[in-house]
């Protein structure tokens, strides 16, 4: 940035706006610029702290570039620059250049006059004049929308005008120059914690003057670094995972059955029916041993096939065979009827056999007839 206000000024006559919040090192940078400049620069320098007069304002500007001048300071600037210009004699030209910090301080209308300065041609002949406003964003772009207002546009293609901002330091930057007054000071910072340290700068937004203050804070033992006990740090941290697992539980929970293919779900249900009618038939297999099939009690079989709840085929292996077999056919009237004539008529049959002393057996029919 410095080389860059060297060229404006030797180059061209410019009125240059340098922005940048307070303590951004606005004042360092025109210090720095002030030395840098070779002896055949004329330099002016003033501070504000409050709003002065415009007369002030004259004369503050016309005493540090002319020794013993004689004027009025209720004329404007022009009209005694160019006055004082014109008796004055110089053996060489002569680069000026006007710093005024804190231009937020300008009186109302005052930068309008510094505006005149550069439309005159013949005030600096071979010479280039140069003002310099050092001011925040806020401040400058008022005074840029007073110009834009208030001078011509013939005026403002003429007016050469200039915008800078002092950037804010990153955080590499800001970590040197606070490591610099360290060494300075001949000081270890106490703050063992990187993160702790870290903070403490960003605090500070890049501004060098807070890093400068916080580095002679810190150097005199001022600020006490906090340290954070494990309820601020972790208890957090395991509280959030303790949710997250919570959350997760949950909704396995409520699509796992969705999820689970009904085929599977019959399957094992299937095997569960089967598990429990193999355990029952065990036990009844243990409480039926050295007993018959008749004596076998039925609720137990019927309790047996509703668990099972499945039809049996095959009843003569499930139940077995019983020694005494009984037949049972269904009639009609009819046929009862054509069963008892033929009862009567087997009746007149009798089949006899006689056996004889000899041994020699006698068939005797006997037949009667009805």
């Amino acid at each position: 940035l410095i080389e860059r206000l060297q060229h404006i000024i030797y180059l061209s006559s410019s009125l240059i706006f340098v922005s940048g919040d307070t303590g951004a090192g606005k004042s360092v940078l025109t210090e720095n610029l002030s030395n840098s400049l070779p002896a055949d620069v004329q330099q002016v320098y003033i501070s504000l702290t409050s709003m002065p007069s415009i007369a002030s304002m004259r004369q503050q500007i016309i005493v540090r570039l002319y020794d013993n001048p004689l004027f009025n300071s209720e004329d404007k600037l022009l009209e005694t620059l160019s006055r004082l210009a014109s008796k004055a004699v110089q053996t060489h030209s002569r680069n000026r250049l006007i710093i005024i910090d804190n231009a937020q301080y300008l009186p109302d209308g005052f930068i309008l006059e510094l505006c005149e300065l550069f439309s005159n041609r013949s005030l600096n002949g071979n010479s280039n004049c140069n003002v310099l406003l050092l001011a925040n964003d806020a401040n400058n772009q008022v005074h840029i929308e007073q110009i834009k207002l208030h001078i011509s546009h013939h005026a403002q293609a003429l007016l050469k005008q200039v915008e800078l901002r002092v950037a804010q330091l990153s955080p590499q930057e800001a970590r040197a120059l606070l490591l610099h007054n360290f060494q300075q000071a001949d000081y270890r910072p106490k703050l063992q914690h990187q993160d702790a340290l870290n903070a403490q700068l960003r605090s500070c937004g890049g501004n060098p003057q807070k890093i400068i203050q916080l580095a002679d804070d810190l150097s005199q033992g001022l600020i006490i670094p906090e340290v954070n006990s494990w309820v601020k740090t972790r208890l957090p941290a395991l509280l959030l995972m303790f949710t997250l697992v919570a959350v997760v539980s949950a909704i396995g929970v409520y699509l796992y059955p969705r999820f689970i293919p009904a085929q599977s779900v019959e399957k094992t249900l299937e095997q569960d029916d089967r598990a429990s009618h193999i355990e029952l038939r065990e036990e009844s297999k243990t409480e039926t041993t050295g007993k018959t099939a008749s004596d076998i009690s039925p609720d137990l079989l019927a309790g047996t096939w509703q668990v099972n709840n499945s039809e049996i085929d095959n009843y003569v292996s499930a139940v077995g065979v019983s020694d005494e077999t009984v037949q049972e056919v269904m009639l009609s009237g009819d046929q009862l009827i054509e069963l008892s004539v033929l009862a009567e008529t087997e009746k007149e049959q009798d089949l006899t056999v006689v056996t004889h002393s000899d041994a020699e057996p006698l068939l005797q029919i006997q037949q009667q007839s009805y």
